[in-house]
């Protein structure tokens, strides 16, 4: 599960206490630093990503929220120039025995946008989709665009839960 925040940055920019975003869990993050606060993408197993929506340090943005913050930083740049490796998925993968990184292998050119993460990870969404017998052809070019609610709608339909809309209910974020 993948989620857009803003939150504050910790650190003093020194070698042993870098600037980095405030977390409340230690996950994988891609970080557009904005001064005081940063622009942060997250990566997580559900349960993580619920501890981070209930903390009040914490907002959580929507992709075109995203977008607005970085192009305002750099016009030419999209979401997926701050994109990180999604976790989830790749555990989804091993669960089922296939391994994450040999299928990302497949790809080495992006075929949408400019990165080949998303393309990496929307052909892994594919495989593992095609494994267990489920639809994701209506979200795949959203996915490989950085979209984070096309990438969770697949991860939902993957692990067979409602998703992250179960997670918003759950806490107070919007």
């Amino acid at each position: 599960m993948k989620l857009w925040i803003k939150t504050k940055i910790v650190g003093k920019g020194t070698e042993d206490n870098p600037r980095r975003p405030y977390l409340p869990v230690n996950l994988p993050y891609s970080m557009l630093d904005l001064g005081d606060e940063c622009l942060v993408r997250v990566s997580g197993k559900p349960e993580d990503i619920k501890k981070l929506l209930n903390d009040p340090n914490i907002t959580v943005l929507k992709d075109e929220e995203a977008r607005a913050i970085i192009k305002s930083k750099n016009p030419n740049a999209d979401l997926e120039d701050v994109d990180v490796v999604d976790i989830e998925l790749e555990e989804l993968a091993r669960s089922e025995g296939l391994d994450p990184h040999e299928i990302k292998r497949d790809i080495q050119v992006s075929t949408r946008g400019r990165r080949v993460l998303q393309c990496q990870e929307a052909h892994l969404l594919r495989v593992l989709a095609k494994k267990k017998g489920i639809d994701i052809s209506d979200i795949e070019e959203h996915i490989e665009l950085g979209s984070k609610h096309a990438h969770n709608r697949a991860l939902a339909r993957l692990r067979g839960a409602a998703g992250i809309r179960d997670i918003y209910k759950s806490s107070s974020v919007r």
